[in-house]
């Protein structure tokens, strides 16, 4: 690209460009960059040069009508492609075609209804959980109820009482993912990092291993009997971090506003009526 044709922006420092302040504060980060060049801008972090786009037109822009144009696994895949080789994330083309068609059916239509119980049980399970606590975590709480439920409708019976402990290196998998050294060494956060996906893997692969001789109606089992074992660990560690760490952050983030608005939050109660219950909500009508 010519200069001309590139957005406003700065590359910052040689090499390391603006990487410090992105890893630091990545929301104080983006919002002064905002304010600053729009929401369209250049930069460089983990030493690459990018263009940031943000805002729903920009996810249009690149998720659906002009996505021709972009790949997955030469971006994406250059900052974190080494934590998740040959997962879906990281694929192109037709091999991203085929192994999404093959997916696809367990996230629609009666799949996604089979979850509804799952789900419903599992928050269940952890709202037990978190009202014999004084005090909650919520992001940490938040992924793990995710990952629960994530876990439970993908991989089946398998997964019961364990996603507690995968959790642990799901979150060391998530620290080595923005690290700007990329070293494979034990005390390093990528080293660590690479050690948990390890780990996840063997989990995964020894779950495909039992769905073989199983009858479960569930994701793994389905890929488990006519599947190569080696091309889709990959995929089930990458739906179950995807699912765990967005959607964790987005409950978390509902949980933040509806503590800062709490007419939307007596609103909700009224809706949900006794299906949550008043002691949630501390004396001031917090969330608690």
């Amino acid at each position: 690209m010519k200069d001309k044709s590139v957005p406003p922006g700065s590359y910052g420092l040689p090499f390391i460009g603006e990487t410090i302040g992105w890893v630091r504060n990545p929301e104080s980060w983006v919002k002064a960059h905002l304010q600053r060049y729009g929401s369209i801008f250049k930069t460089r972090v983990m030493g690459r040069r990018v263009v940031v786009m943000l805002g729903p037109r920009a996810n249009r822009f690149i998720l659906w009508s002009h996505r021709e144009h972009f790949q997955w696994g030469g971006g994406y895949g250059a900052f974190v492609g080494g934590l998740f080789p040959g997962s879906l994330s990281m694929e192109d083309g037709e091999l991203h075609r085929r192994h999404r068609d093959l997916l696809a059916p367990w996230f629609r239509g009666k799949a996604v209804e089979g979850y509804y119980p799952i789900v419903n049980e599992r928050i269940q399970v952890r709202i037990r959980q978190w009202s014999e606590k004084n005090e909650i975590t919520a992001f940490d709480e938040c992924r793990r109820l995710t990952l629960d439920m994530v876990a439970r409708a993908l991989i089946g019976p398998a997964a019961e009482g364990q996603t507690d402990r995968l959790a642990i290196d799901f979150e060391t998998l998530s620290r080595g993912l923005l690290t700007p050294f990329k070293w494979d060494l034990p005390w390093m956060a990528y080293g660590r990092a690479l050690r948990a996906r390890q780990r996840l893997e063997a989990w995964i692969s020894g779950a495909m291993q039992r769905a073989r001789e199983s009858e479960g109606d569930n994701l793994l089992t389905s890929l488990a009997q006519g599947q190569e074992e080696a091309e889709m660990v990959p995929h089930i560690l990458g739906l179950l971090f995807d699912g765990q760490d967005t959607t964790g952050s987005l409950m978390t983030w509902l949980l933040l506003e509806l503590d800062r608005h709490p007419q939307v939050l007596r609103r909700l109660r009224e809706e949900v009526g006794d299906g949550v219950g008043a002691e949630g909500a501390g004396p001031a009508g917090h969330l608690s």
